[in-house]
């Protein structure tokens, strides 16, 4: 709502870190997300502060003690995050770069890797992170989390570029044999970076299968696109995939939403003569209709199973025919 003018980069990034620390995390599962990424009790683990004591001074020049002391420093050299900020917002993207849009996703990248640290934790009764340990993944985290919150929307010689600059400023080394960070992910287990090419698991596959159209055969894109999707959908955040048609984005889409074991699935497929009454009768068949003070609402039906999320997966939006006031009453 404000212009770069009066909400400057310095400010807006301070002001992350400081949400960051305000934002109590919970342990989420690696692999499908069954825990929502907030904690229940309302208090900041030691785990997380530690994190944002190790990647603050690479966002915004100064430690979290000083930034919550509100005390100001000179600042010889650009910080890790600001200077690739500045660099994407100067990039080819294939939608409008902005900072809001930047900061909203690297907030959501690390809220992720924060509930990576505490489920690992959680899930180690007894052993201690070492202090090295915890510094390994975390810086090796905050320079994941920067090239594809940053990145994710650029073409892909692009991001390459700004995945070498990002390096290039921070003191992570890639591991023997990985010519880009894209090409890997940090390994919450040792502290050090797996490539996504040694988590590709062999599977056969039966002749009746071959056939289905919701087969999915890994690779390494779509194993970066579904972590990148889970991150978001695990905040509750909105994303957008873009590609032209036949690249996969309903099939990357789908697949990643039915490997989430929290997510009840419900996808709806556009077509000219969708109406309103399909979409609804459709909604009928997961939800139930509750009378409230402020009118009648749908909730997901309890025999989907407690705590679960109810996602309508609308495919082809734009085919519905509009009214005579240029409208897609489906949709609105």
């Amino acid at each position: 709502f404000f212009s770069e003018n009066t909400v400057g980069l310095t400010m807006a990034l301070r002001h992350l870190i400081r949400t960051l620390a305000d934002s109590p995390v919970s342990p989420n599962s690696h692999a499908d997300h069954q825990k929502d990424i907030r904690s229940n009790d309302g208090t900041v683990s030691a785990t997380q502060l530690e994190f944002l004591r190790i990647i603050a001074p690479s966002i915004i020049g100064t430690t979290l003690e000083a930034l919550k002391a509100d005390s100001t420093e000179i600042q010889t050299t650009e910080p890790l995050v600001a200077v690739a900020i500045r660099a994407a917002l100067e990039s080819k993207h294939v939608m409008k770069p902005s900072l809001g849009r930047f900061l909203v996703c690297l907030k959501v990248y690390l809220t992720r890797g924060i509930g990576v640290l505490l489920e690992y934790i959680d899930t180690h009764f007894g052993l201690v992170m070492s202090a090295d340990h915890m510094t390994s993944f975390v810086d090796k985290w905050l320079v994941h989390a920067v090239v594809w919150a940053l990145g994710g929307s650029m073409p892909w010689q692009e991001r390459e570029k700004l995945a070498s600059l990002v390096v290039s400023h921070s003191n992570i080394e890639l591991p023997a044999g990985c010519d880009s960070v894209l090409e890997c992910w940090p390994h919450v287990e040792d502290g050090e970076w797996a490539l996504w090419e040694n988590s590709l698991s062999r599977r056969d596959i039966d002749e009746s299968q071959i056939t289905s159209s919701s087969l999915v055969i890994p690779t390494m894109d779509t194993l970066r696109h579904a972590e990148l999707i889970q991150s978001c959908l695990a905040s509750h955040k909105p994303l957008i995939l873009c590609g032209p048609p036949g690249s996969g984005k309903t099939m990357t889409l789908v697949s990643t939403l039915s490997s989430m074991s929290n997510l009840i699935l419900v996808q709806v497929n556009f077509s000219s003569g969708t109406t309103p009454g399909l979409l609804l009768k459709t909604l009928t068949q997961y939800c139930e209709v509750l009378k409230t003070p402020r009118g009648e609402v749908m909730r997901p039906k309890p025999s989907l199973g407690v705590d679960k999320w109810l996602v309508v997966f609308c495919d082809e939006i734009n085919l519905p025919e509009e009214d005579k006031y240029g409208t897609q009453p489906v949709i609105s």
